[in-house]
């Protein structure tokens, strides 16, 4: 079969009934030749994030044949702005979760079973997991380096994990998750001009990750060849200078009489942009007032449209909102998208109807649209990468790129774009309202846009694509009146194209294309802030350098992480705005009101745990879930914490990966130099009633509740069961309380409202709220059925723990490298090895080993925690046993690649749980053996981690160790949250 047909037959099976468009076509011939596109500009609407659907075809091209073809990375790493609602590529993979299961095809069958071959797995073919960051984690992926796996994540999540600094990740996660993503992945950044400092961070990564593999001892060279690293760009208005010499991937002249975009090719040179000019008021705060006002007016005079309203302030969106509601518009044609909203409100945000409106295929008022209008209010929560459709977009007065983006959510579909090329109706119109003192101009309106033009093309060379190709910027007067303004038809209209160039020019000028590609620093051209319209486009990026000594220390993850070189300049730059403001992640929890109530010397019992140690357990066990968080400028986190509001609360924060309970005013102000990018602070739940809070949140959408966890998700990792405590007198007059269901026992109250067959009791505290018992239960969820003791060794006749991981680690192996004997003898001997020392009495007794019992690898079903460990590491032990060992290296590979096999051994036995890298601190070291007999092995496992990550690189060093832990986790049937023997 051609791979012409290949992808026909692949995507018909996958997409039906849609067809594929031309263009994708060259690009899968272009991805299986081994030449994945640097950047990738096509017109908005055309499609871009099919590319899901190629890079999964190539891949199983790739399976059909991997001795023939060239290697397509098995995972496509999707990043999308932290901003974006709703992606088209979140419906794509919604769309290929249900065919890959219910399809019985046999065109899907014949990619499924080439997508096998990939995995060397006989079940699952492909996953798509989500690493948003305000919804539930899959952390599952992570032990899947074999799958072909969809990854969509944000900038924060993604690039923190390529940075070795993975947000919400401890020792083991962080070069775990680092080494998958720097090694057999595609990173495509969508909209990749919204966040042009992360693009420039991901270029000087690309270096490092692909390094050519010619210079890796062998047999890396050959292995690592088949694993690539690769990196997309994907914008419609790129920005940037070119990642590389090539010509972007854009639409050929024939590609663009495609049937299937046509239209969008349409709307891309139909768009208009009208300049409504507004009378300005004598006092600044009435402007406040005339621009809401004009925008509702000019609203809901669109009868049977999909009408998008755009603003920057939130306080103006919530007043335009209130004003549709007393003309006459019901609450209900009515979405609202304001700030930063939690996982919480994103999945109720779905299910309403004016919500979904914007998301049909249905486009203006004619051929049987509804005759009601449907409203979109929004701030730049709803702007950016939202794929929604509008008839009409009404908005203020904003920097290019933002209107940019505004009019990217016009008429998407290019269906008025096509009526009106036929003659029927007015062309897709983005009407601008503005005050005349915004623009500077009283006269004259065609000259001056010329001439500051002209102004800042000097010393600037526009190096990005034309932004905004055949767009019409009409300047329209008061005194003209709305409806004369948008008369215009015909080929008069279509003639008004005098100033294009001009505006092109300036449009290019007054973006983020004002880097001079001879000089990696980033400076604004010579007339840059001297031209009027500099204070209103974006300026230009300052993103810190990529050294080798920040990614050194970033890669030696048994460091605590310091909150003064934090990844988030080298996500969002330097210079500090709205997109690129570090965040902050704000939960209000009920229980965190149980550290209000302070006992005193005539009621504290000594006997009992204090409310703080009480509370601080729930939290180790059950930390917040990234769906019941805010996300709020850690600026205003810290003026919040600091003010006099503040004071008398009670908090919990992370530090050192660590649970805090704190009062507020304990602090003096400590907690503010405490805070770093992606902190974790949880509040009680009735602080977000009160006024003194409305400002911490003057960021964050509008929520009906503020304690929402037991609503958060229904695959959540874990839930919550709140009752009243009953009460009792005892002897003696003594008030008890009882708790009649204890951890693992499910009570009478809570088993209706939980499903036994897939929730068990784990943990069950009382707290006294505002002055009231209440019994708090936490369940997890159900593991199978007739769990049994894991052991180390074979006995009675099934596998124990080693010999599985060394089984694993030799499927895993052949699946990567098929045929090479140096890894698949490295990860077997490594995995038969890497817990050799827990079987030390110490660990054996933490973790509920009997004594008649053979020697157990994994924690006793039944046993929620071990016992504490006091910081002892298995892992350390199982190197000190080794390193009194004459360890033999196999005999069927090379002479002169054993001293590299031994290195490795030794690297990978010791760190398969991620706290030797590169060291281990004093409390790890074995009880009972001398010091001075382990610090030579310390030191000599810090100088083998540098040794190997220079040879190998940072990624691909962590990639192997990647393997290992996968084979432990896989032969443990456990997730990697349980892959952890730390009490």
């Amino acid at each position: 079969m051609s791979p012409a047909d290949f992808f026909t037959q692949g995507y018909e099976a996958l997409r039906a009934p849609y067809v594929p468009m031309k263009w994708m076509e060259r690009m899968f011939v272009e991805i299986i030749d081994g030449n994945p596109p640097p950047l990738v500009d096509l017109p908005t609407g055309t499609g871009k994030t099919e590319l899901v659907i190629i890079w999964l075809l190539a891949l199983a091209w790739y399976g059909r044949d991997q001795t023939k073809h060239k290697p397509v990375p098995r995972r496509l790493v999707w990043v999308v702005n932290r901003r974006v609602l709703v992606q088209q590529v979140f419906l794509i993979a919604k769309d290929l979760r249900a065919r890959s299961i219910s399809n019985e095809s046999a065109k899907l069958k014949t990619v499924q079973n080439d997508l096998r071959k990939i995995s060397g797995e006989t079940d699952e073919f492909f996953r798509v997991v989500e690493l948003r960051g305000q919804i539930v984690q899959d952390r599952d992926w992570a032990i899947r380096p074999t799958m072909p796996q969809l990854i969509i994540g944000t900038v924060d999540q993604i690039g923190s994990r390529l940075l070795f600094q993975g947000y919400g990740l401890g020792k083991w996660g962080r070069p775990q998750q680092a080494g998958l993503l720097g090694v057999d992945s595609w990173v495509a950044v969508d909209e990749a001009h919204l966040v042009p400092a992360f693009v420039l961070t991901l270029r000087q990564l690309r270096e490092r990750c692909s390094l050519a593999t010619g210079d890796l001892p062998s047999p890396f060279n050959t292995v690592f060849s088949r694993l690539p690293f690769w990196l997309t760009e994907l914008s419609a208005t790129p920005g940037l200078p070119h990642p590389s010499a090539e010509k972007p991937f854009s639409l050929t002249d024939e590609e663009k009489s495609d049937g299937a975009i046509a239209d969008r090719i349409l709307a891309f040179n139909s768009r208009r942009a009208q300049i409504k000019l507004l009378d300005q008021a004598n006092k600044s705060d009435k402007s406040k007032e005339i621009l809401p006002q004009a925008l509702i007016e000019a609203a809901v005079n669109y009868e049977g449209m999909r009408v998008a309203v755009f603003v920057r302030e939130v306080a103006i969106a919530d007043k335009i909102a209130a004003g549709l509601k007393k003309k006459g518009v019901a609450q209900s044609r009515i979405c609202k998208i304001t700030g930063r909203i939690r996982g919480y409100e994103r999945d109720r945000l779905a299910k309403q109807d004016a919500f979904k409106v914007f998301l049909s295929e249905r486009s203006g008022p004619a051929e049987g649209a509804p005759a009601e209008s449907f409203f979109l209010v929004g701030t730049a929560a709803a702007e950016v990468g939202l794929d929604a459709d509008a008839d009409i977009i009404l908005c203020d007065f904003a920097s290019l790129p933002t209107l940019l983006q505004r009019l990217g959510r016009l008429d998407r579909r290019g269906t008025l774009s096509r009526r009106w090329a036929d003659g029927n109706g007015e062309p897709p119109t983005m009407r601008i309202f503005i005050f005349a003192s915004q623009m500077e101009i009283k006269s004259g309106r065609q000259e001056t846009l010329q001439s500051l033009a002209n102004a800042l093309k000097t010393d600037v060379e526009p190096y990005s694509a034309e932004l905004m190709a055949g767009t019409h910027w009409l300047a329209v007067s008061e005194a003209k009146g709305d409806a004369e303004a948008e008369t215009s038809k015909g080929e008069e209209a279509k003639e008004e194209t005098s100033s294009k160039n001009e505006v092109d020019i300036l449009i290019n000028a007054a973006t983020w294309s004002v880097l001079d590609p001879k000089d990696s620093t980033c400076a604004p051209p010579k007339n840059w802030l001297e031209g009027d319209f500099s204070r209103i486009a974006a300026g230009p990026v300052v993103s810190p350098p990529v050294t080798d000594a920040v990614l050194d220390y970033w890669s030696a993850t048994t460091e605590d992480r310091s909150l003064h070189l934090s990844p988030h300049p080298f996500l969002y730059g330097l210079y500090e705005n709205e997109e690129g403001t570090p965040l902050v992640g704000l939960a209000f929890r009920l229980e965190v009101e149980a550290l209000r109530k302070v006992a005193t010397s005539d009621d504290e019992d000594l006997d009992k745990p204090d409310a703080a140690t009480e509370v601080l357990e729930i939290f180790e066990r059950f930390p917040p879930l990234r769906a019941e968080l805010h996300f709020i400028r850690l600026s205003a986190a810290k003026e919040w914490l600091e003010s006099p509001e503040a004071e008398q609360q009670p908090l919990i924060f992370r530090h050192h990966d660590q649970w805090q309970a704190k009062q507020i005013g304990e602090l003096g102000g400590e907690l503010g130099r405490l805070l770093g990018p992606n902190a974790t602070v949880i509040l009680p739940a009735s602080v977000v009633m009160g006024k003194p809070c409305k400002k911490l949140l003057e960021d964050c959408a509008e929520a009906a509740l503020c304690d929402v966890l037991d609503g958060v998700s229904e695959s959540a990792r874990y839930r919550r069961e709140i009752e009243p405590a009953t009460g009792y007198t005892g002897g003696a007059g003594a008030f008890l309380w009882d708790f009649s269901a204890k951890d693992g026992e499910v009570p009478e109250s809570a088993a209706a409202r939980c499903d036994q067959g897939k929730w068990k009791p784990s943990l069950t505290k009382g707290l006294e709220i505002g002055g009231s018992k209440r019994v708090f239960r936490y369940f997890r969820p159900m593991k199978e059925e007739g769990a049994e003791d894991q052991y180390l060794d074979d006995y009675n006749g099934k596998c124990g723990h080693l010999s599985r991981a060394e089984a694993e680690s030799a499927r895993i192996a052949e699946a990567v490298a098929p045929g090479d004997v140096f890894l698949r003898t490295l990860l077997s001997a490594a995995a038969r090895q890497h817990d050799e020392g827990k079987r030390h009495l110490k660990w054996q007794r933490a973790f509920g080993r009997h004594g008649y019992q053979p020697e157990i690898a994994k924690l006793v079903p039944g046993l929620e925690r071990p016992a504490p460990l006091h910081g002892f590491r298995h892992e350390w032990e199982s190197l000190r046993l080794l390193a009194d060992k004459d360890v033999t290296t196999p005999f069927d590979i090379p002479q002169a690649a054993h001293s590299l096999w031994r290195e490795l051994f030794f690297h990978l036995v010791g760190v398969h749980h991620g706290h030797l890298r590169p060291s281990i601190v004093e409390s790890g070291l074995t009880p009972g053996i001398e010091s001075d007999k382990q610090n030579p092995l310390r030191l000599e496992v810090a100088e083998r981690f540098v040794r190997l990550q220079g040879l190998l690189g940072r990624w691909r060093l962590a990639y192997l160790e990647a393997l290992l832990k996968t084979a432990d986790a896989e032969a443990s049937r456990v997730t990697p949250e349980e892959e952890d023997d730390e009490a």
